[in-house]
């Protein structure tokens, strides 16, 4: 995947009290394993950016975007996440460095920065 870099880490929230620490390779097969074992070849898998908000300084970037996702014909309605993108410019183009995932809810908020 030419957007990252190949040493890119995934932290993806996996329950309410755990995350887990992903390789790219790692998160690829994770995400086929999820569109397997979900049928989203058969349901369908939506995925909306809201709102996005993004810092560059020289060669490096963050940028913090809330989405919501779901599995039509199987989810009672889109949920929220956060996702955290780092980049580098590096041979004249910007490689993702590392995505951190959070899932807001009542004892973990979305960030203020994010509400409309």
């Amino acid at each position: 995947m030419k957007v990252f870099l190949k040493e890119a880490t995934v932290v993806m929230r996996m329950s309410k009290n755990e995350t887990e620490a992903l390789s790219l390779d790692g998160w690829i097969l994770g995400f086929v394993k999820f569109i397997n074992n979900r049928n989203v070849k058969a349901t369908g898998f939506e995925e909306k950016i809201i709102k996005m908000k993004s810092m560059i300084f020289e060669d490096i970037a963050y940028m913090l975007v809330l989405y919501t996702s779901y599995i039509p014909r199987v989810s009672k309605a889109p949920r929220e996440g956060v996702d955290s993108f780092h980049l580098i410019k590096k041979d004249g183009s910007w490689k993702i460095v590392s995505i951190l995932n959070e899932i807001p809810s009542a004892d973990r908020p979305k960030p203020t920065i994010l509400e409309n």
